[in-house]
């Protein structure tokens, strides 16, 4: 703790020296309304970003924020919600108090341009999510819409594995604008008294766009602990492409390798002038982020059939369908859900209107849930 108050101390007076500027990355709000009650029972999600930076030679970056599963607990004290650990735990965990997220100091060109050395504390990049080809080689987007909190409220999956602890990061381009390594060493912040290492590339071309990692986490177990995969997208013309996420986010070489170890994502796209359809078969991993999850076993088929392109126009809508297999739900192994959307873009902000229609198992009180979520950076 002493440390990390330092580091911040020290990164203060760097911002100070070479000037700061205010940014908000991530801002999402998603609001759930359940129709099973007399009167609906409405629910907020709430996870806001935000980033000082400092000047481009000496790069610092400084991230608070707060990620509130419901956001009505903002209005609560300690005293009301301190009766037993798992009040208190769910008091802490949903409050709206920016914290500390994480922090960067980066040396740019220490080797040779476009080679950049970053000490880091806390949650760092996320490895085969789609994102980072936009941000660095600024290309047409290619993450699949099908992630995180709004179609996962419980695991949030998004990309293969993110890096989080204190450590440091040397990346490296070599003056190629087609390309990016990076190579990372630090404390595990998923497990304790552990480190781990990770090394990923990125492969930016025409019509094929290509991500890799490998990384261990050591001592633990016998062996250590280990993963890896990529994320693949093609795009051959206007109108077809697919993007796939194929991983292990950890395997231990002294137990049995079975599927529940794999993170399998495959979606192939096809879009008309006006019109995409977009199938995606996702396996659902039983390890995720250095943690065993109890949704081990379930896959989904999802159908998106979109009319309008959020990339050409500001408006697109259309019905999605959902087939979810849980094979650990003895009840319920087999799920439909059918959700009508709109989506939108305003002055930089993404808005979601969705509404869940629970088709199998039928059971008309639950048979609704509507949705709104809005997203934003600025």
């Amino acid at each position: 703790m002493k440390k990390t108050i330092l580091f911040l101390i020290l990164f203060s007076a760097a911002l100070n020296i070479f000037s700061a500027d205010l940014s908000v990355p991530e801002m999402e709000v998603i609001t759930r309304a359940d129709f099973s009650e007399s009167l609906p029972i409405i629910t907020s999600r709430g996870k806001v970003i935000l980033d000082l930076k400092g000047g481009y030679k000496l790069g610092g970056k400084l991230s608070l924020g707060f990620d509130s599963a419901d956001l009505s607990y903002s209005s609560e004290t300690a005293s009301n919600n301190s009766a037993t650990i798992a009040d208190l735990a769910s008091y802490i965990d949903n409050q709206t108090f920016l914290s500390f997220q994480s922090a960067q100091i980066i040396l740019r060109d220490v080797i040779s341009a476009g080679t950049s050395l970053t000490y880091f504390i806390g949650k760092s990049e996320t490895f085969c999510s789609g994102d980072d080809f936009p941000r660095i080689f600024g290309t047409y987007p290619i993450a699949t819409r099908y992630r995180g909190y709004l179609y996962f409220p419980e695991n949030e999956f998004d990309g293969l594995y993110t890096v989080n602890g204190t450590g440091i990061k040397m990346e490296s381009s070599w003056g190629d604008g087609s390309y990016l390594a990076s190579g990372y060493l630090y404390k595990d912040g998923y497990l304790t008294d552990v480190f781990s290492s990770d090394f990923r590339v990125l492969f930016n071309f025409p019509h094929l766009k290509l991500e890799t990692f490998a990384g261990a986490t050591f001592p633990t177990g016998t062996y250590g602990l280990y993963r890896g995969g990529f994320l693949l997208n093609y795009r051959a013309g206007e109108t077809g492409e697919f993007m796939a996420q194929i991983g292990v986010p950890v395997w231990e070489p002294d137990k049995t390798f079975d599927i529940d170890r794999l993170f399998f994502l495959f979606e192939p796209r096809i879009n008309f002038n006006l019109v995409s359809i977009i199938l995606t078969l996702f396996w659902q991993p039983g390890y995720y982020e250095q943690e065993q999850l109890a949704t081990a076993g379930s896959s989904n088929v999802h159908l998106n059939f979109m009319l309008g392109n959020l990339e050409k126009s500001p408006l697109a809508g259309g019905i999605e369908s959902s087939v979810t297999f849980d094979l650990t739900n003895s009840t319920n192994q087999f799920t439909y859900v059918l959700t009508p959307y709109i989506s939108a873009i305003t002055s930089g902000v993404l808005w979601n209107f969705m509404v869940n229609i629970n088709l199998f198992p039928f059971t008309p009180a639950n048979m609704f849930e509507g949705v709104i979520g809005i997203k934003a950076e600025f």
